[in-house]
């Protein structure tokens, strides 16, 4: 909310702050909102190609072999990265990249129903890598299929989900990666 006094004059004498009424006034606010969630979604975009771009160089290192970024491609793969197990086997890798740049105890991401069949359909050979970012260091932990689909909400008659939000923290990180 706006709670500078100064702040709220400003609103104020411009007619945009107190009453609702008047049309123009709700569309000035509307296109302010859009604004503001544009900026939002576009350095989650950027946080999230980050983790991406770090992936492609982790499995690049670790299997000797340059992985695909199929997230450029595609959207309705239900992963961002293809690789492939390990440099000696070359069956394929499913990556799904989620990033973060905030503390493992705040940090949270988002699944949606595409991702999940997805991985349920590839599994065994589908990760989800989860990334922290803070400060040019970064922490990478390696989860499978059977680590986190018990924290996946369920279907029932009364609705179906399509995007699950769970938490970084719900993870062991004592084996996790640090990269860069």
């Amino acid at each position: 909310g706006i709670y500078d006094s100064d702040t709220q004059q400003v609103f104020s004498e411009l007619g945009l702050f107190g009453s609702y009424d008047d049309i123009e006034v709700k569309k000035w606010w509307n296109k302010v909102s859009k604004f503001c969630r544009d900026i939002k979604n576009e350095r989650l975009s950027e946080i999230g190609m980050k983790g991406e771009l770090l992936t492609l160089e982790y499995e690049k290192s670790r299997t000797g072999v340059s992985p695909i970024h199929s997230a450029m491609e595609s959207d309705e793969y239900g992963y961002d990265v293809k690789s492939q197990i390990n440099s000696e086997d070359n069956s394929d890798l499913y990556i799904e990249v989620k990033s973060t740049v905030q503390s493992l105890n705040y940090a949270r991401f988002y699944l949606t129903k595409n991702e999940v069949k997805s991985c349920i359909s590839l599994s065994p050979n589908y990760r989800l890598y989860l990334w922290i970012i803070a400060d040019n260091k970064y922490r990478l932990n390696i989860i499978s299929l059977s680590d986190f689909i018990n924290h996946l909400p369920t279907n029932n008659e009364s609705g179906e989900w399509e995007t699950a939000s769970l938490s970084f923290d719900l993870f062991d990180w004592s084996n996790s990666i640090e990269w860069g």
